[in-house]
């Protein structure tokens, strides 16, 4: 099974540039444009880059964290691990509220709510007074983190045509690396108050945008809003365009999930069961793979290792590396440093493979009637597994060294590659119908 770049169709370098260049995708006539989505799903990921600036914001600047920089606050290794699973922790609690919530007033609503944690959650951490207060706002940021690794990759899922449905969904991983560079850069750069007034900004910049932006048309109809879902399409795919035969098919799939009697009924469908295995197993190999302790601790993980270069310069590499790889599968070619060669080669692997792929399985795989609370559930287990590997990593590489803990990461990746190839479908240039029937063994 063709597992490379392929299998994710990455180009996301269109989210970047769609608004600069003239696109293959734009040549056709009477063919709905791809470039009104793609402008509307940059909007989308935004949120994506503030995300990333939350979980990579202790990574550079932990000395100056325990050098009491931020608020005269002195804090310790101890307090150090909690800040930084605290994020996790609020993502994995929100999870599951969050998709019943994109159900109940709509995906659009739900992601510019969510907003209101990121901004206030900054404003705590960047005037403390006090350590709780720091713990308060990695909390409240971390349930906006959370919400937007739910509800962004449903948004974008329900406005992608099938033909970049991947690629957009892709985008969405490219710009959480984008924000972990930018904070390993901020954090090294500048002082305590503009790098993390440069944080604060990506939340307020983002609620400003997206406010104008449309619901999707997927809830539209199932609200049975079928005017505004016409409008959304058109806006979508161009003013010329004719939504009937595509709003055809979504009333035609929504008609079907309304004769199954409730949720459970609904999961106990081969396809769904099938669906939530792949997903929670895909979770579970991205969290154990022991990707938030390379994020979170890299600048320590540098100096554990005694590195030749700087350590503040290998976290910025490898933030650097992280981005180029979701772009590229030929990032680099030879580093002299074994540490950061090492941790190189994790992250261009994670970045083609276990860091995209498990939030936009989720949005292509779960069948329609229990994607909303399925991958919310699978965000949640994601979390708490973060939770788990942000708060302990420090004491097992403690107890067992630094070795022996990257040692069970890598047998936990080394088991992911089988599953993958005999367990998961392909998923590109599909449909929904035709992935659910794949799936259920139609």
């Amino acid at each position: 099974m063709n597992i490379t770049r392929e299998r994710i169709g990455i180009k996301a370098i269109d989210c970047i540039v769609s608004s600069f260049t003239k696109s293959q995708f734009f040549k056709e006539k009477n063919t709905p444009s791809k470039k009104q989505e793609i402008d509307m799903n940059a909007y989308d990921i935004i949120s994506a880059l503030g995300a990333g600036t939350v979980l990579g914001w202790t990574a550079n600047i932990t000395d100056d964290l325990k050098a009491g920089k931020l608020g005269n606050l002195k804090i310790t290794d101890t307090q150090l691990s909690l800040v930084g699973s605290l994020v996790p922790l609020g993502a994995m609690l929100i999870c599951v509220p969050v998709g019943v919530l994109a159900d109940l007033i709509g995906r659009k609503l739900t992601i510019l709510l969510s907003s209101i944690p990121f901004i206030i959650g900054w404003l705590l951490v960047t005037f403390p007074m006090h350590i709780n207060m720091i713990y308060a706002g990695r909390l409240l940021t971390g349930l906006a983190g959370g919400s937007f690794c739910v509800t962004a990759p449903m948004y974008t899922s329900e406005i992608a045509q099938t033909e970049i449905r991947g690629t957009l969904g892709t985008c969405f991983q490219l710009f959480v690396t984008i924000g972990i560079l930018l904070v390993y850069v901020c954090g090294h750069v500048f002082p305590m108050m503009l790098y993390n007034l440069i944080c604060l900004e990506i939340p307020i910049g983002f609620a400003l945008v997206f406010m104008f932006q449309s619901e999707t048309p997927v809830y539209s109809l199932r609200k049975g809003q079928n005017d505004k879902a016409e409008k959304a399409f058109r806006r979508l795919r161009g003013p010329d365009y004719n939504p009937a035969d595509e709003i055809k098919a979504i009333q035609e799939q929504i008609a079907k999930e309304q004769n199954t009697k409730s949720f459970w009924v609904a999961m106990g469908t081969k396809a769904a069961k099938k669906a939530t295995l792949i997903c929670f197993m895909l979770m579970v190999y991205q969290q154990l793979s022991g990707i938030n302790a390379v994020i979170f601790y890299s600048k320590d993980i540098f100096i554990a290792a005694e590195s030749s270069l700087a350590s503040h310069w290998c976290t910025i590499v490898i933030g650097a590396v992280q981005v180029v790889a979701t772009l590229v599968e030929d990032a680099i070619k030879s580093i002299a440093f074994i540490p950061i060669l090492s941790l190189v080669i994790f992250i261009i692997a994670f970045s083609l493979g276990s860091g995209p792929l498990p939030w936009v399985a989720c949005s292509e795989i779960f069948p329609p009637d229990v994607m909303a609370k399925c991958s919310s559930a699978a965000g949640a287990l994601n979390w708490s597994l973060a939770f788990l590997v942000t708060m302990f990593y420090h004491r097992l590489a403690m107890a067992i060294g630094n070795d022996v803990t990257f040692y069970i990461f890598a047998a936990v990746s080394f088991t992911g590659v089988f599953f993958v190839i005999f367990v998961m479908p392909e998923t590109k240039g599909k449909t929904f119908a035709q992935i659910q029937a794949e799936i259920g063994g139609e």
